[in-house]
């Protein structure tokens, strides 16, 4: 069952985003900075998963918005459906925040292919 979402400075909450919200201390403030500047990705089922990219936090720092609201914004993923509504929020993790690349099994394998011809 869907419930009706609950608007607060227009920011549509559903119930469900409201109480998650509540119980990891997310606050409306934080949630409202990503809405207006994120970028989007699907999460399937036709929601859409919202954060702050890289360049965007760079941007939003150099125009003297809050270090702690962005700081806070920066971890802060949404998933929201097609109409605008949070469906819920949550804080990304560090291995989603900032994916590491394996250099070197990737240097590896090409000196391994290059060894082998």
């Amino acid at each position: 069952m869907r419930t009706a979402p609950q608007t607060t400075e227009s920011l549509k909450l559903t119930r469900h985003a409201n109480l998650r919200f509540s119980q990891r201390g997310i606050s409306q403030e934080v949630a409202q900075l990503v809405m207006l500047h994120g970028s989007d990705l699907s999460a399937g089922s036709g929601a859409k998963r919202r954060y702050l990219s890289h360049q965007t936090i760079a941007e939003l720092l150099n125009d003297e918005h809050s270090m702690s609201i962005v700081s806070a914004a920066s971890r802060l993923e949404l998933i929201i459906t097609d109409d605008e509504v949070v469906v819920t929020g949550y804080r990304r993790d560090a291995k989603r925040l900032f994916p590491r690349r394996n250099v070197r099994s990737n240097r590896n394998r090409r000196i391994r292919r290059f060894e082998a011809q």
